[in-house]
């Protein structure tokens, strides 16, 4: 501005007779170019109107024409230029030196938007204007404390990511994030878990089983494990391979297996018990299946776990943001990022990355193996917490962080469960010893009674057929002896007859003689026909001994027989019996093998691998990523929050977006029109810059916070 204005830059004195109607002659205008326009979606914020002068003098091509006849404010302007001249310039400074005279009053420049340019006569235009309020009063306008609805002071508030975002930046944008997140980073929190095989059982299994022919089972003791008291017995079997060699030791013995109630597959036991130990003998002896971290009063196995220390700081986690919208920490919050625990059961657990008040991903995990509700749960600790909480890593339990807790959490269930396979035909002949014992003893007791009953017949049968014989003999016998005694009476009666006759005759004589001849012969056909009896009898009595052996050798024959019928029905009922029993047992070894225990749980997991828990971090698409970054760089973020603007509008290096809903102007020396003209501005936003040359020119990404401004 010219040396002839005198005073403070923008104010002048001038007498109280000056006339604002219509200027004197000596106007002074500058014509220049302004990267500015009367929409006021961009204004420029100098230190000072006198400043702003310097600027417009400065610009490419500026003018300034002195001793214009300059009518009144808003009013169109003349000035001796061609039209083609003026045409070039879109802005106007007018004041008049002639303003400030003694009196007080006091004076200012004028800037306006030139909105239209009209040909008058040659070397005279014709300059519609349009009075620029903010240039002309905002240098003495003084703001309240404002309702702020967006900018850049959501960007530059040295609060901003206090509680991690969740105090300012969670505040919704409204902002398409796109259909779906992509997973920029994947780490698994434990190394895949080594199955351990959890055995309830009805019988002590650290108990001597016995034999085949001598099988004992002692009946479960019972005890409190995990911290709940059954009455079964629980053993565990880390994974070394000792429950295999345990139950090979136990193939033959299918009794002892057949009382297992359940065999579960469980996480590795070692990372939640890491002082328990198991005994365990090649020939199947285990140890007792009570332990002390087992016992009533012991604290419940929990693990403690800082995932990523720091993580909001790593590279590796900054580097999925392109190093144009690092600065911008709302990209830490959701909906544009998000953090999954899962354990690729499809039941993962999603958080929203301000709501985990813990800079190190610290998670906690606590398990349960006693069945039925095996499960390890884990939660992210401090999740919606007020506080960062310190875990009491002292504690064995888990505890309550004053945030969700067990609320917010996923888990590894639906252990894998196993069965037994038990040898039913060991069992059964190990069940049924004492019965095929006895079934072998009263087979062989039915053979022996069955032959001594064979052999008392064939005894009487041959008893019977001896006494046949004897009583047989004693007929003959007696028959001969009565023949004899007959044959002798005759041949006594003959002899004393012929000798009477005889002796007669020879008593008498001749005629005597002739009659004792009689008698003689008489005599002698007796002797005749006693020997011919005696023939027949000996006859009668060999053809009756004949008989008689004819059929006692029947009976001899049918009593031989019967003995070796009977003897070989009794043999063969022996070899037929013992042939059962021996078929029973053969067949019991084609028994099909018993299972104990179940077969089910979810076995897909843990044979590929993955059976542990896994934190992913995710973004927005890279597309919505990038339109969101940019809406940021330029607008900043949503605020929704009273606060005072800074004195010279300027929270950013180069450029500053605000749009309020409430402005509040507490000193405004100008016109109410003027005064809500300029609340229009703020309301409807308005990017205010501090160097106009940078307008439409710079990398929006070209603007830093400036430090110490907080909201």
């Amino acid at each position: 501005m010219p040396s002839a204005i005198q005073g403070p830059p923008g104010k002048y004195t001038a007498g109280l007779s000056f006339d604002y109607t219509q200027w004197t002659s000596n106007t002074v205008l500058t014509l220049a170019n302004v990267p500015w326009n009367n929409d006021y979606r961009d204004i420029v914020r100098f230190a000072s109107q006198a400043a702003l002068d310097t600027y417009l003098e400065g610009t490419a091509g500026a003018q300034t024409i002195n001793n214009v006849s300059y009518a009144r404010l808003n009013a169109p302007v003349k000035i001796n230029l061609p039209f083609n001249e003026v045409i070039k310039y879109n802005y106007l400074r007018a004041y008049n030196p002639a303003q400030p005279v003694p009196g007080g009053d006091v004076a200012r420049a004028y800037y306006y938007f030139i909105t239209d340019v009209d040909h008058s006569a040659p070397n005279t235009t014709i300059i519609t204007v349009q009075l620029d309020v903010w240039q002309t009063f905002g240098y003495d306008i003084t703001f309240g404390n404002c309702y702020i609805e967006q900018g850049h002071i959501g960007i530059a508030n040295t609060n901003a990511f206090n509680n991690f975002g969740r105090d300012y930046l969670a505040i919704p944008e409204g902002l398409d994030t796109g259909a779906e997140y992509r997973t920029f980073k994947n780490l698994p929190i434990f190394d895949s878990f080594a199955p351990t095989v959890v055995v309830i059982s009805a019988v002590d299994l650290s108990a001597d089983p016995g034999d085949e022919q001598n099988p004992l089972e002692v009946t479960a003791r019972g005890g409190t494990y995990f911290g709940v008291t059954m009455g079964a017995d629980a053993y565990v079997f880390q994974s070394d391979g000792t429950f295999q060699a345990w139950m090979i030791a136990m193939q033959d013995k299918p009794w002892v297996t057949k009382n297992i109630l359940s065999v579960t597959l469980v996480p590795n036991f070692a990372e939640w018990y890491p002082s328990f130990s198991f005994t365990f003998d090649p020939d199947g002896t285990i140890g007792p299946s009570n332990h002390p971290d087992l016992a009533p009063g012991n604290s419940l196995p929990a693990k403690y776990q800082k995932v990523k220390t720091n993580w909001r700081n790593s590279s590796d986690i900054m580097s999925a943001i392109p190093a144009r919208y690092q600065g911008l920490k709302k990209f830490f919050t959701a909906p544009y990022m998000q953090i999954e625990i899962t354990a690729y059961h499809g039941t993962p657990v999603v958080l929203r990355p301000e709501n985990w008040n813990d800079p190190d991903a610290s998670i906690g995990v606590i398990s349960n193996m006693t069945p039925p509700d095996q499960r390890l749960v884990l939660s992210p600790r401090s999740y919606n917490a007020s506080v960062t909480y310190t875990d009491n890593t002292s504690s064995a339990y888990l505890e309550d962080d004053g945030g969700d807790f067990l609320d917010t959490f996923t888990m590894i269930g639906d252990f894998p469960t196993v069965p037994i396979v038990n040898d039913e035909a060991i069992e059964y002949l190990a069940a049924n010893k004492n019965g095929i014992a006895f079934q072998y003893s009263s087979a062989a007791w039915s053979q022996q009674k069955s032959l001594a009953g064979n052999q008392t017949s064939y005894d009487q049968a041959s008893g019977a057929i001896g006494l046949g014989n004897t009583l047989a003999g004693y007929d003959q016998q007696q028959n001969s002896a009565s023949r004899a005694i007959e044959n002798n009476r005759a041949i006594g009666n003959a002899v004393i007859g012929g000798t009477v006759g005889v002796a007669g005759a020879i008593a008498s004589g001749g005629l005597g003689a002739s009659g004792a001849i009689n008698e003689l012969g008489s005599a002698a056909s007796t002797a005749q026909n006693i020997m011919s009896n005696n023939q027949q009898t000996a006859m009668q009595n060999q053809f009756t001994r004949a008989r008689n052996n004819a059929q006692q050798g029947q009976n001899s024959y049918v009593r031989d027989t019967n003995k070796s019928l009977a003897d070989w029905s009794a043999r063969g009922d022996y070899a037929n019996t013992v042939a059962g029993i021996n078929a029973t047992v053969q067949d019991s070894k084609l028994t099909n093998p018993s299972m104990s225990g179940q077969l089910g749980g979810s076995t897909f997991n843990m044979v590929n691998g993955l059976w542990t828990f896994f934190i992913k971090w995710k973004l927005i698409s890279p597309a919505s990523l990038m339109a969101i970054g940019e809406y940021w760089l330029r607008y900043g973020y949503q605020v929704h929050k009273f606060g005072q603007m800074p004195a010279n509008f300027m929270c950013m290096s180069n450029f500053t977006y605000w749009k309020l809903q409430e402005t509040y102007v507490t000193s405004a020396p100008m016109p109410e029109a003027y005064k809500q003209m300029i609340r229009g501005i703020f309301e409807k936003g308005v990017t205010v810059w501090s160097n106009p040359a940078n307008i439409g020119n710079i990398d929006i990404a070209n603007n830093t916070p400036l430090g110490g401004i907080s909201i």
